[in-house]
């Protein structure tokens, strides 16, 4: 009898471990599908940011190559003659000659009187860079250029 009852506390104990174990396995499975699902989610979100990113970066750089498609056709056709001046630089040219002829400054507008730049008070002009001063000779020799530099207006930097 005593054994009986033994064997049925040992068989008690066997199945309330048991379900023990199951209860543990259950809430050990519980917890990793949790972990999964939150990895997933953070995981996803990331993407999510990530794609954003892409999609914002594709457009900027989208842009900037219809800015440059657009550009470098005018850009190769008006660098295709180097020695062609353009209209811009040849009306400066012909304003500072007639300024040293007549007396004007080519920073004053011919539509107004309006000036373009002042000099800034008390304002030294910058040292011209060892890879200009080659130029000095030539057209940046000129008086009309050499004061402009000396009033700042022209100014390399």
């Amino acid at each position: 009898m005593v054994m009986r009852v033994l064997l049925c506390v040992a068989l008690q104990f066997v199945e309330t471990i048991s379900n023990k174990q199951t209860e543990l396995d259950t809430f050990i499975a519980e917890g990793y599908k949790t972990a999964l699902s939150e990895e997933r989610r953070r995981y996803c979100f990331l993407v999510d940011r990530q794609c954003a990113v892409a999609k914002n970066s594709s457009a900027y750089h989208g842009k900037g190559k219809d800015l440059l498609t657009q550009k470098i056709p005018v850009w190769q056709q008006a660098c295709s003659d180097p020695n062609k001046l353009p209209d811009r630089a040849m009306l400066l040219a012909q304003q500072m000659g007639s300024a040293a002829l007549g007396g004007t400054s080519p920073l004053h507008s011919s539509k107004s009187n309006l000036v373009i730049s002042d000099p800034i008070p008390g304002a030294q002009p910058l040292p011209v860079p060892p890879e200009l001063a080659v130029f000095m000779g030539s057209g940046l020799g000129h008086p009309a250029v050499r004061k402009l530099m000396a009033e700042n207006v022209l100014v390399f930097a």
